[in-house]
């Protein structure tokens, strides 16, 4: 029976934070990336994990803030913010690239745990026949959104 991973179903925005570049020579394999060394990130020194729910609740709020204003007309986002105070403006602005640093690390940290994750994946595939000779390249064919 052949492995399918479940990556393959994972709907991907089409979104890029870099924009992608043409391939040039042969695409790693499962191999290239076993021989991959890395050292292991310092953990947070009070042992929470990162980010902190907090960071992730004002992230949403900021999210959900920066929905709204995609939702607005320029006459209408005009008109909402003659009424405010300059200060709370600058205030939403903060939020809103404070939250941008914050997605784009967390977005980084699940990539390369993503890449982490392939070797011992590798290691998994050449000991377990029964994932088949596809095992491998269902894996290879589901690359993160990037």
């Amino acid at each position: 029976m052949t492995h399918v991973s479940a990556i393959s179903e994972v709907e991907r925005t089409g979104y890029e934070l870099v924009k992608c570049r043409k391939t040039k020579g042969k695409l790693a394999t499962m191999r290239d990336y076993a021989r991959v060394d890395f050292k292991p990130w310092k953990g947070n020194e009070d042992g929470k994990l990162i980010p902190s729910d907090e960071t992730l609740l004002n992230c949403g709020v900021s999210a959900r803030m920066a929905n709204a204003v995609m939702l607005q007309s320029k006459e209408e986002l005009v008109g909402m913010f003659d009424d405010l105070p300059i200060e709370v403006i600058d205030e939403m602005m903060v939020g809103l690239v404070q939250s941008a640093e914050v997605l784009k690390a967390t977005i980084i940290m699940l990539e390369t745990a993503y890449l982490r994750i392939r070797q011992p994946a590798h290691t998994r595939l050449r000991h377990e026949p029964r994932l088949g000779p596809m095992g491998e390249a269902s894996l290879l064919a589901c690359q993160p959104a990037t």
